[in-house]
């Protein structure tokens, strides 16, 4: 350390150029930052369009499930869904039709055999 110090007037313009570099590393670290952040949410957006996929998909499931006479899958996939349209998946208005025929698909069409099961 001294000894930079001491180097110090021999080389002129040699302190602004790595102050010059440290500020363009600080920039570089809030970019990284920034992207790093950006990617996170990005994950955590993909994470919820697949969870929207899936429920988009499970009236099509539902059917053949109860087509083939597999009601406790049937069960297991109408009561995950349920919930998850009543929790994380509660504000995503574009499923509001979905969450309200899954809710009569429980109440009416499952009655008989699905019922007992939940």
């Amino acid at each position: 350390s001294s000894g930079i110090n001491a180097e110090w007037p021999l080389r002129p313009g040699c302190k602004e150029k790595i102050d010059r570099c440290k500020t363009s590393l600080q920039c570089q670290r809030e970019d990284l930052k920034r992207l790093y952040l950006d990617s996170v949410t990005n994950g955590q957006i993909l994470d919820l369009l697949a969870r929207i996929d899936k429920v988009r998909e499970v009236s099509g499931v539902l059917d053949n499930y109860i087509k083939h006479k597999h009601y406790q899958h049937a069960t297991r996939l109408l009561k995950t869904n349920v919930a998850l349209l009543e929790g994380n998946l509660s504000s995503v208005d574009a499923l509001k039709d979905i969450k309200e025929e899954l809710k009569k698909e429980k109440s009416t069409d499952c009655d008989s055999a699905l019922i007992p099961l939940l």
